[in-house]
């Protein structure tokens, strides 16, 4: 029978290991009531334990049973002891990173004043927003099919929409996809769907595709540049969320969300017949909010309102851009190497080969992978967590 000495020298003992799995739940937050990560992470932290364990159909939930084996003195029943561990995924800070980040485990209190808040997206894993990510194995090609280029620098021919690329293969696969830039596709290397081509073939058309579909492909490419536009709003939400400035506006941002993501859930006709333009006008005006909770310090430097600014070319070697405000400015070609780019507000900036080189980007808002595609960088570029270095860039 184990003393409470023992006990304690166990518990101790498994102080490490236990900490290392808070801090992993930290950085993979997960809301709502699926949370596949978490259940994941409990269950091999669980795994060899000698447990008896079962987990929820409906919910994530994990139980784990331990029996008891020693005598009991003076016989009798068993008692039964009940432990529940919940997550609670405010933006709180914690201790371990020594950064702050995204969870807080009931129980842990509250912020200590020495503990900064951050982005969550300084965390984030790159798996963390799968959803809004391109998933091309459960997709039917859609963008290979749905828009229309023209023979330029970005297309080495031209496509009308509605017709499949040239290159597109029988199995919905690109057949120069490892060479696109070589072969004279840069463009395609810089699109993101943001997750819309497998939400349209997989839940709008159920997993029929349009080969074996035709009557339902005109409608597929259709609502394909709908929902991408969707899940481009949820990409730049999703942000908003996570940003401990925006605190005030959870609520906002929150039904702005949970609306988005139930528009892109509609049916065809419903997503043919939405006003686009008015609700990415409400969102958007519901993320320059956002912007400027998370750039106070800098709303007052006019220096540094370059909104929509024509910035084609521009010498910004090792400017101060730290908190400005980018949003739609046209920085082509521009000269960023050495910028400091933190905090900046980049939504729909257009940095197609502007160089980034030794940039400083961490903590930028609204920023989007292929912006980063689109540009050049290398191996001291700064990078916000969850974002990937483009393979193009200089090492």
């Amino acid at each position: 029978m184990s003393t409470g000495s023992s006990v304690t020298a166990d518990a101790r003992a498994a102080g490490p290991e236990l900490v290392r799995l808070r801090h992993a739940l930290h950085r993979w937050p997960e809301t709502g009531l699926h949370l596949p990560r978490t259940q994941e992470a409990v269950l091999a932290a669980l795994d060899g334990l000698g447990l008896e364990i079962r987990t929820g159909s409906a919910l994530s939930s994990v139980v784990a049973v331990v029996r008891g084996t020693g005598a009991l003195p003076g016989g009798g029943a068993r008692p039964s002891v009940l432990l529940r561990a919940d997550m609670d995924a405010r933006s709180w800070p914690c201790g371990g990173c020594g950064r702050g980040p995204v969870g807080r485990l009931v129980g842990s209190g509250p912020p200590r004043p020495d503990q900064g808040a951050h982005r969550m997206s300084d965390h984030q894993d790159p798996e963390a927003s799968a959803a809004l990510r391109a998933d091309c194995g459960n997709c039917f090609a859609l963008c290979c099919v749905a828009p229309a280029f023209s023979a330029s620098a970005d297309f080495a021919a031209t496509k009308p929409a509605g017709k499949p690329c040239g290159n597109l293969g029988a199995d919905f696969r690109c057949g120069i996809h490892t060479r696109l830039r070589t072969e004279g596709y840069p463009g395609c290397t810089v699109y993101d769907c943001f997750g819309a081509g497998q939400k349209v073939s997989q839940i709008t058309f159920g997993g029929q595709d349009w080969r074996t579909g035709p009557r339902s492909a005109r409608r597929m490419f259709e609502v394909f540049p709908v929902v991408r536009d969707l899940q481009e709003l949820l990409w730049y939400l999703t942000q908003a969320l996570a940003l401990p400035q925006a605190e005030p506006l959870r609520p906002d941002l929150v039904r702005a969300r949970d609306r988005t993501e139930r528009l892109t859930l509609g049916s065809p006709e419903e997503l043919l017949a939405l006003d686009r333009t008015a609700h990415w006008r409400g969102v958007n005006d519901l993320l320059l909010r956002t912007s400027e909770l998370v750039r106070a310090r800098t709303l007052g430097d006019k220096r540094k309102n370059r909104r929509g600014a024509d910035l084609v070319g521009a010498r910004l070697a090792g400017a101060d851009l730290a908190g400005a405000n980018l949003r739609g400015a046209y920085l082509i070609g521009a000269d960023l190497t050495g910028a400091d780019l933190r905090g900046a507000d980049l939504i729909g900036a257009d940095l197609r080969g502007a160089d980034l080189s030794r940039a400083d980007l961490t903590g930028s808002v609204f920023l989007t992978q292929p912006q980063l595609e689109a540009a050049r960088g290398d191996g001291a570029t700064r990078l916000p967590a969850g974002f990937t270095r483009p393979g193009h860039w200089n090492a």
